[in-house]
Parts: structure tokens; sequence; C-alpha cells
């Protein structure tokens, strides 16, 4: 698997692939703790509720449906590397904070 391998700080699939769809991709994904944490994005001509709402549980973070604005796509990858970042900075300091408080003990 490419995204264990390589790690990406994002994932943009397609739902209809020929060997395993993007909905599955998403569900391995989310239960791989290495993988877990990457911001997905689902790409797909599936337009009805029921299939938005199976990308969203299997753990997308966004689902645009086909055709779309490749500058909304931009934006929303933007808007979810800015909010992993975040939080990833918001989880580092935290994590510092914890230990520099310990050691002073």
């Amino acid at each position: 698997n490419k995204a264990v391998k390589f790690v990406p700080d994002i994932i943009i699939s397609d739902v209809m692939m020929p060997e395993k769809d993007g909905l599955e991709l998403t569900k391995d994904l989310r239960n791989n703790i290495t993988t877990s944490h990457i911001p997905i994005v689902l790409l797909t001509a599936k337009t009805t509720l029921e299939s938005r709402l199976e990308g969203m549980e299997k753990g997308a973070d966004d689902y645009i449906t086909k055709p779309f604005s490749s500058t909304y796509l931009k934006a929303r990858v933007d808007n979810l590397l800015t909010q992993r970042r975040s939080l990833q900075e918001l989880y580092r300091t935290n994590f510092d904070e914890y230990f520099q408080a310990g050691r002073s003990r």
C-alpha cells in the first residue's frame, strides 16, 4: 500500500476504481494507525444522498461530485491541510508542555 509506505499529507481518490473502490480504500486507511490521520477526499459521479452518506460513514473528509470545480477542490484541500497542521501544532505544544511540567517536579 503506497499510503502506508509514503504517508502522504492528503489522499484524493475516485470512488469507482477497478481493483478496490474508494470507499473500501477509505475504510482500510481509517483502520490503519499509520494512515488514519490522513485527510481523504473522494471524487465521484454518484450524486445520491445515500452515496454521499456512505462516503462520510467510511471516514472521508469530503465527498465531491463530478463535474467539480478545480478551484473548489484546491480550496477544500488547502482547508483540510491547514486544519491538520493546526491540530498537529496544538498536540505538539500540549505534548511539550506536559513533559516540561513533569520534569520540573
